[in-house]
C-alpha cells in the first residue's frame, strides 16, 4: 500500500575482439518518487594479454542523481555515491 517505489534500472553491453580486445558501455538509474537517486554512466577497455592474465580500464560518470537527498549525506559520502570513479586494473588467473 506505498505510494511511492523505489526503481532501478541497470544495463550493460560488453563485447570482446578476436584479438583480445575488450570494450563495455553501461547505464545505471534508481529513481524514487519521480527522482533521479542514482544516474550512472560507466565506460571501460580491456585486454588479454594471455589466457591467464588481462589489464583493463573503467570509468563512471555520475549523471547528477540526487544519492544525498535520498541516503542523507553521510552515507552518500561513505559509499561515494554521486561521484565520477575511474579504475585501472590487471586480472591473473591461475
Amino acid at each position: 500500500y506505498m505510494n511511492h517505489h523505489l526503481y532501478t534500472v541497470d544495463s550493460a553491453l560488453n563485447y570482446t575482439f578476436a584479438n583480445g580486445m575488450g570494450v563495455s558501455l553501461g547505464y545505471g538509474y534508481k529513481g524514487y518518487d519521480g527522482q533521479s537517486v542514482i544516474s550512472e554512466l560507466s565506460c571501460g577497455a580491456s585486454y588479454q594479454i594471455n589466457a591467464a592474465f588481462k589489464v583493463f580500464a573503467e570509468a563512471q560518470w555520475d549523471l547528477n542523481g540526487h544519492a544525498a537527498e535520498f541516503y542523507g549525506e553521510t552515507m552518500a559520502r561513505e559509499l561515494n555515491l554521486g561521484e565520477n570513479k575511474y579504475v585501472l586494473g590487471a586480472e591473473f588467473n591461475f
